[in-house]
């Protein structure tokens, strides 16, 4: 058990973890933070994902970036014409007061509302 009362990452079925990424790991574990992976492809950046997934029996939500996205796309999209047709024509079973209705969540705000908790 980590200091946190967390069972420290080691690495997982198909995971082999080096010590100094092992280290990094578990401080961003430990600090419940995000941890930025950067590198050139085929080094083993989604494997690693994919591994600290499986140790803490977390699902993993995968978002594929791409140059000409912006940031607002991966937390949110607001349907501004499908609110202005519901309230213009009143046919909708959406209630038009209630802007959750017309908000989907991109891959970081489903993050941020996941019902997962960290399970140390």
């Amino acid at each position: 058990m980590g200091g946190n009362g967390y069972t420290a990452f080691t690495g997982a079925s198909k995971y082999v973890l080096d010590g100094e990424l092992s280290k990094i790991v578990n401080i961003s574990i430990a600090l419940e933070m995000p941890l930025l992976i950067k590198g050139e492809p085929g080094t083993g950046k989604t494997m690693l994902a994919h591994a600290v997934a499986e140790s803490l029996q977390m699902p993993m939500i995968i978002l594929n970036v791409k140059s000409s996205m912006k940031l607002i796309e991966a937390l949110y999209q607001y349907d501004t014409l499908t609110r202005l047709n519901d309230s213009r024509f009143g046919d909708s079973q959406r209630d038009v007061s209630n802007i959750e209705e017309y908000i989907k969540m991109g891959k970081i705000g489903q993050a941020f509302v996941a019902e997962s908790e960290w399970c140390y």
